[in-house]
């Protein structure tokens, strides 16, 4: 058997991994913040396709900012830009206080909002390896809405502590064709829920 060449390679982290504020992560996972009314702060955004690859999908994360046991829990809400689906984006634009005819990321990182998060439950099943899946519990952020009913605020990066936001190619997103099925909870990492 021939020998697989090695291509040697190098990454230079911006702060070492020897660093006391980096602790290694040993498979705990934070369990999901209880249910209930609570307010936010955007802390990031990205673009992904969707599971089926077939439109674009905004990840949203928000942090919880109200204060007691879950301040600072991390929530993901994924906004599919199909159909019925917008009508959910358009929600999160509007608690957002942000501008209808483009999401624009930049404007909306950093932006506070009030919202409902409830717990959805994962079907279990069958793992791709045969290994059985145990139901899991997720959070979601509904009733988005300004906060007190009013205008939305917007912090600073520095407030809010994310790093700048990468320019990136918009992506035009198309009308489906067809009404999407109802909104389906999937399973995701660090506690949170898809949504497609």
């Amino acid at each position: 058997m021939a020998q697989q060449e090695f291509n040697d390679f190098q990454i230079q982290f911006e702060t070492s991994l020897a660093d006391e504020s980096i602790k290694a992560w040993g498979g705990e996972i934070q369990p999901p913040p209880d249910p209930g009314e609570y307010e936010f702060v955007v802390t990031h955004i990205e673009q992904k396709p969707s599971k089926e690859k077939q439109t674009p999908m905004i990840v949203v994360t928000s942090e919880i900012t109200t204060e007691g046991p879950s301040k600072g829990a991390k929530v993901w809400s994924n906004y599919a830009l199909t159909g019925k689906a917008m009508g959910r984006l358009k929600q999160f634009m509007i608690a957002t206080n942000s501008r209808l005819d483009a999401f624009v990321a930049s404007e909306v990182l950093g932006a506070t909002y009030a919202g409902t998060v409830i717990h959805t439950q994962s079907p279990g099943g069958v793992g791709p390896n045969g290994e059985v899946l145990q139901p899991k519990v997720f959070a979601n952020i509904i009733n988005e809405r300004p906060l007190d009913g009013g205008q939305a605020q917007t912090q600073t990066p520095a407030q809010t502590q994310t790093p700048p936001v990468k320019a990136q190619a918009q992506a035009q997103a198309k009308p489906a064709t067809q009404a999407p099925a109802q909104t389906q909870t999937r399973p995701a990492q660090n506690g949170a829920a898809r949504r497609a």
